[in-house]
């Protein structure tokens, strides 16, 4: 009977071991699924950043075209701005 009692806290100790180390893994998954969120979710903001600060720097560079009197549609074709965006800074401009 002692023997069937050790084989039984034996596994129970066993089981809970497996418990124990199946919390451990799914917090890990969650880690690292969080990690990769944060990542992508970073690199989203960057790619935004780059595009609001290349769309300034068109707008700069239209901005300047238009203070040395460059034509509307040359300035267009250098910054790849519409003729109705180069429109819109010329009368702020004004």
């Amino acid at each position: 009977m002692d023997e069937a009692i050790k084989m039984a806290e034996e596994r129970t100790e066993r089981v809970a071991a497996d418990e124990e180390e199946r919390r451990f893994y799914e917090a890990l998954e969650d880690w690292e699924r969080d990690r990769l969120s944060l990542i992508n979710a970073v690199e989203d903001a960057r790619e935004e950043g780059l595009e609001k600060g290349g769309e300034k720097e068109k707008q700069e560079i239209a901005r300047n075209s238009l203070s040395l009197g460059l034509p509307k549609d040359v300035i267009a074709k250098i910054t790849g701005l519409t003729l109705q965006e180069i429109e819109n800074l010329s009368k702020h401009e004004e």
